[in-house]
């Protein structure tokens, strides 16, 4: 039974931790798509926006 009380605490740190590396990793993958989104975005614009010889 001290076993079990023992644990309960580290379970919750670990689904913590868990928590905040899944969170680290969503907000990478938001971080990356928008960076590559604008850069399109922002060659698009500078091709249509270009002269042709």
């Amino acid at each position: 039974m001290n076993k079990d009380i023992e644990l309960q605490p580290n379970v919750q740190q670990e689904e913590s931790l868990l928590y905040n590396d899944v969170c680290e990793i969503i907000d990478g993958s938001r971080s990356r798509v928008a960076t590559y989104a604008n850069t399109e975005v922002c060659l698009t614009n500078w091709y249509v926006g270009k002269p042709s010889n």
